[in-house]
């Protein structure tokens, strides 16, 4: 630079002082908010995806479990009859239905199982002795043996609950699986009980889930199969290996991390969450350049700056150069310490006496001092908003913004910054909704929005800790069927809500209601008042007729109550104690309410075991006739026999089998 001008000389070093260190100052503010944006993005999106996991696992998979233990542990499997139906030999053209009352009481269970559970296909069960259960009804067209299927099997080999792989159903070609638990008595092993669960619901909700523009969820089963594949459904039920997608063959080796890859030619970003419950391959991507759109739009911003910075400075130096001659230098080693953001490196004497003149110099000088502000302004800005970066929570989501004076020209960044703050704080405030709408539904019913069966068991299960008594009020209604049957579901479902409604009025500290499944409430008592106070009062509540729709509705209800820790202190047995009162009350006249006692469980024992051998007897001619002579008193001859029925193995009464035989349909077989 010898050779040249000081004009040129000045243009030149201002040219290099300040717009190449500003430059470099752009190009790592952009590298640094690109890679801040790409790892808080990502650790977002993993979170979410987990979320997504743990939701499916904990909602479906796990709650299908503990239903399946909950039915296969059920009295009314553990005892079934022999003589529900068999289909093994089945011909359409001579198969004569044939429905027990343990066959019937089994699909009366299943059906409310079935209501209360809207993603449910179907509930089966299959016992050693070759009989099946289905509800919805079974219609078969061919012979079924339930024992050589490969639920039945392979449930009976594991001896536990199992979940099979996603499937597509033969007819409806629903995605479903099948969750199958052995049902036991004690030692013997009496059959298998299968749900049959629909995914397409779940999963068209899960693909709902947003992740930006472009991105999707695939999820894939334990076997590497795709169950979820919203954008690409000829992948479903087939492998990565089989469909020759390299990009899905790491999932494995990528737990709970991200990797790049192409699909289809699109640079994609992947995000991997396998669950550990379940093993479900869970797998978001999202277009890389959607990624990377929030940083580009920001380095053009800079870029503009960059190049209005530098036009200025040009006609700034073009039009003090002819004027400037010996504080150019002096100002010129100020600008470059100044370029290099060492701002106290200088003397400030010099710099404000400067900026003092009243000539080109003294603009130059005060210029620069207003360009120092912005700078220093700036920084402390991004210094304040990196540590609020660093702790954001889910739980606050709050951010602080960047607030630059009026006039500093870095306010084009901070509006761009502050619009990306805004994004990032409006992501976790879904997330927190999100999971507050996933806790709410766990202790739930959707339809009454009362606590569901899981909360009541939680809060008896409090009580009973705590050393309270109280009451079980099983609520049944009797004669929803009929209101179902004749007015619709939709209708039947506005009245639950309005019982509901009812219900909850009297609830309190010490009263705990709840929805137990279709028709059925559940009441926690714990009030020192009598407790048939209370009941007297939703007898009361519920005795004027209701109208809905213009329909005119008298309800009617019995109740089954048990006490505790009185009759039992295992929270099943309580309610199963209540249930067993309630059932008493069903068999002699509803609308009414009954306590139970000890002998409402040794009369339904021994009516079961009865009614069991008055099976067995049927099927292996159990049955004998003694003959009792008829004397003629006057003469002492016998003058006929009186033929009496007799069990040939047990000495039980004529009057009890014979009564039982007559409620259980069965006394036209023994005749």
């Amino acid at each position: 630079m010898s050779g040249l001008s000081i004009r040129r000389k000045l243009i030149i070093s201002v040219l290099l002082a300040s717009l190449i260190p500003l430059s470099l100052g752009i190009i790592y503010i952009v590298k640094s908010t690109e890679s801040w944006l790409y790892k808080d993005h990502t650790k977002n999106s993993l979170l979410l995806l987990q979320q997504t996991a743990e939701h499916v696992d904990h909602s479906l998979l796990i709650n299908a479990q503990n239903l399946t233990d909950m039915i296969a542990s059920d009295e009314r499997l553990i005892h079934v009859s022999h003589d529900i139906n068999q289909y093994t030999d089945f011909d359409p053209l001579t198969f004569d239905m044939n429905t027990s009352e343990s066959e019937a009481s089994i699909s009366r269970f299943f059906k409310a199982i079935y209501d209360t559970h809207k993603l449910m296909t179907f509930i089966s069960f299959g016992t050693e002795f070759g009989g099946y259960i289905e509800y919805p009804q079974f219609n078969p067209s061919a012979p079924y043996d339930p024992r050589v299927r490969p639920w039945y099997i392979n449930a009976k080999m594991n001896a536990h609950t199992l979940i099979s792989e996603p499937y597509e159903t033969q007819v409806t070609k629903e995605l479903v699986i099948s969750v199958d638990s052995v049902v036991m008595n004690e030692a013997e092993f009496i059959g298998v009980v299968s749900l049959t669960i629909s995914l397409d619901n779940l999963m068209h909700d899960i693909s709902k889930i947003s992740y930006g523009e472009t991105g999707t969820i695939y999820i894939l089963s334990p076997s590497g199969r795709f169950i979820n594949s919203p954008q690409h459904p000829e992948w479903l039920l087939k492998s990565p290996d089989t469909l020759n997608l390299e990009p899905f063959k790491r999932i494995k080796e990528k737990n709970y991390s991200t990797y790049e890859d192409k699909i289809n030619g699109t640079e994609k970003v992947f995000y991997v969450y396998i669950s550990p419950t379940s093993g479900w391959q869970y797998v978001a991507t999202i277009d890389k350049t959607e990624l990377l759109a929030h940083s580009r739009s920001l380095i053009a911003v800079l870029w503009t700056i960059l190049a209005v910075v530098g036009g200025i400075t040009i006609g700034l130096m073009l039009f003090i150069s002819n004027y400037i001659t010996t504080p150019i230098l002096n100002l010129s080693q100020i600008i470059m310490k100044m370029a290099a953001f060492k701002f106290s490196d200088y003397e400030k004497k010099d710099f404000q006496n400067f900026a003092l003149q009243k000539d080109e110099i003294g603009e130059i000088a005060r210029s620069l001092q207003g360009m120092e502000q912005n700078f220093i302004e700036l920084i402390d800005n991004l210094d304040i908003i990196d540590e609020e970066i660093q702790s954001i929570t889910i739980d606050d989501a709050s951010i602080n913004r960047l607030n630059l004076s009026i006039d500093n020209p870095f306010n084009h960044i901070a509006l761009s910054i502050n619009g990306l703050l805004d994004k990032v704080s409006s992501y976790v405030t879904q997330i927190k909704d999100q999971n507050d709408q996933i806790d709410f539904l766990a202790d739930h019913d959707p339809l009454t929005n009362l606590p569901n069966r899981r909360s009541f068991h939680r809060e008896l299960e409090k009580a009973l800790e705590l050393g309270t008594s109280g009451y079980v009020i099983l609520l049944d209604m009797d004669n929803f069927k009929s209101i179902n049957d004749s007015l619709g579901h939709v209708f039947g479902d506005k009245v639950l809500k309005i019982i509901a409604d009812k219900l909850t009025h009297t609830s309190n500290a010490d009263i705990f209601v709840s929805r137990f499944g279709g028709d059925e409430f559940l009441i926690l008592h714990k009030c020192k008042q009598p407790v048939t106070d209370y009941i007297h009062s939703l007898y009361r509540l519920f005795n004027e007729v209701m109208f809905i729709d213009e329909n005119e509705i008298k309800v009617e209800f019995s109740m089954g109550i048990s006490k505790f820790p009185e009759d039992a202190y295992d929270i099943e047995h309580i309610i199963m104690y209540a249930d067993l009162a309630l059932y008493e009350v069903k068999n002699t006249g509803k609308n009414r309410y009954a306590f139970f006692n000890e002998t409402m469980a040794s009369h339904l024992q021994f009516k079961l075991e009865v009614k069991s051998l008055l099976h067995s007897a049927i099927e292996n001619d159990g049955f004998k006739v003694v003959y009792q002579p008829q004397i003629n008193l006057n003469d002492g001859e016998i003058v006929g026999y009186e033929a009496l029925l007799r069990f040939k193995d047990y000495s039980i009464s004529p009057s009890d089998f014979i009564r039982i035989a007559e409620e259980n349909g069965l006394i036209i077989p023994v005749g």
